[in-house]
């Protein structure tokens, strides 16, 4: 439960929508111990590493978990392809090696990241729509005061 916490946070930490997903893989490996760790988002056809041997978890693997909307856990391993879901809907795909975690636990964090994602979307398009209206009264500003010296000659 603690490293659950301390893993939400740092998810929570992030506002920009980049460095969250490439943040996503390091934080895995940290709070949880963990040799490797990878996201898949299939919106994007982009994997997301971290650790050490990242490259050995197989891609194919990654994308089935997405695909199927169904964890492969091999205890024996230490590897486990989860489907990161928002709701019910996957969205993408974890890999996650070297590390000894339960499917309770795999399930949070995959929850915990689809969450941590579209929350960092959010703030994303609500930053970029704050600048749309900005740049409107602007412009706006800019016509009446074109329009005012206009008037007075």
């Amino acid at each position: 439960m603690e490293r659950l916490y301390r893993f939400s946070r740092k998810l929570l930490g992030e506002g920009n929508v980049i460095q969250l997903m490439n943040a996503i893989p390091d934080y895995i490996v940290e709070s949880f111990e963990a040799g490797a760790a990878e996201l898949f988002l299939p919106q994007k056809d982009k994997f997301y590493r971290s650790g050490f041997g990242a490259a050995h978890l197989e891609e194919e693997k990654m994308k089935v978990a997405f695909l199927l909307d169904e964890a492969n856990l091999d205890t024996e391993q230490s590897e486990y392809f989860v489907p990161v879901r928002l709701g019910v809907r996957p969205i993408g795909s974890l890999g996650i090696s070297g590390a000894q975690l339960s499917r309770q636990s795999l399930e949070a964090v995959g929850t915990l990241v689809a969450i941590a994602i579209e929350r960092a979307r959010a703030v994303e398009q609500l930053g970029q729509t704050e600048a749309e209206r900005q740049g409107e009264r602007l412009k706006s500003a800019l016509l009446d005061s074109i329009t005012h010296d206009f008037a007075r000659r």
